[in-house]
């Protein structure tokens, strides 16, 4: 019987610059660490930056109504057609613009016929239209003087309805640089697809007013 003891193997030698896997994994995730703790700060303090900008923007405008744009709609027995009280802010330019026909090139779009400057300050706008004769008569009108005038045939508009597009009919006030709409519909004329039930579908005609800056 044999008693010597044997004699355990020795760990094989690493080579200079050979690391276990553990090694690297602590490496790789001490290193994403401390990225993080480097850019992290500075992201914060960018989006600190962007923050605070915004919110002087919007308190200034808060703060200062008469920067921002506003239409409030006009009611009652004795008015005709639709009557805006409109102030425009004086840090820009702008104008007034209307079209009373849809593009078919454009997917059915309004596209903008007549266009005219408007100055800052308060006016009264009013769009009209009405049947005299055999035709149609729409009008735009800023402080009593007709600005925008059209004759169009009687079937620019058959009566039989009309699809509303405004979403602000009870007043809006916005930033001066938006464009601001006052009027916006699409008249109803019949669809020989749906028994000539009254659609938009075909319709090429309708009344649209707004206004806009001017870019200088």
């Amino acid at each position: 019987m044999n008693l010597d003891e044997e004699t355990p193997a020795s760990p094989p030698l690493r080579r200079p610059g050979q690391f276990g896997i553990l090694t690297l994994m602590l490496l790789s995730m001490a290193i994403a660490a401390w990225v993080a703790a480097f850019q992290l700060p500075q992201q914060c303090r960018q989006a600190r930056v962007e923050l605070d900008a915004l919110r002087r923007l919007t308190n200034a405008d808060e703060q200062e109504p008469w920067r921002r744009l506003s239409a409030i709609p006009f009611t009652g027995r004795n008015i005709t057609g639709f009557l805006w009280a409109v102030y425009l802010p004086p840090q820009a330019s702008y104008r007034i613009a209307w079209t009373t026909a849809r593009s078919p090139d454009s997917g059915g779009a309004f596209v903008s016929m007549e266009s005219a400057p408007i100055s800052a300050g308060e006016h009264e706008i009013a769009i009209r239209y009405f049947f005299e004769d055999d035709h149609w008569v729409a009008q735009t009108r800023i402080d009593d003087q007709v600005s925008f005038e059209q004759q169009l045939p009687a079937d620019w508009n058959l009566q039989l309805g009309s699809f509303d597009l405004m979403k602000n009919r009870g007043g809006v006030e916005q930033p001066a640089n938006q464009a601001c709409v006052l009027h916006d519909e699409i008249y109803y004329t019949p669809d020989e697809t749906r028994s000539n039930r009254p659609s938009t579908k075909n319709s090429n005609t309708g009344l649209r007013v707004w206004l806009e800056p001017i870019e200088q």
